[in-house]
């Protein structure tokens, strides 16, 4: 969940729809503990809030050091 709140607002809000429907589709394969499912439904709430990373932020993530 950190690397996906990094991404831009459009891929964040992908990636949430796309584990939501995965949970949907098979709930005992993809089983999210409590704590878990609360991260995404906080990254939604925050998505449909318009809370996002800014452009600094992510230019930082993506031009660090890996190593």
């Amino acid at each position: 969940m950190r690397k996906v709140v990094e991404l831009p607002e459009e891929r964040q809000d992908d990636a949430a729809r796309v584990l939501m429907l995965m949970l949907e589709h098979d709930p005992e394969q993809y089983q999210l503990s409590d704590e878990q499912l609360r991260g995404v439904e906080e990254a939604l709430a925050d998505v449909d809030a318009g809370n996002f990373a800014s452009e600094q932020e992510i230019d930082r993530v993506l031009h660090r050091s890996w190593a």
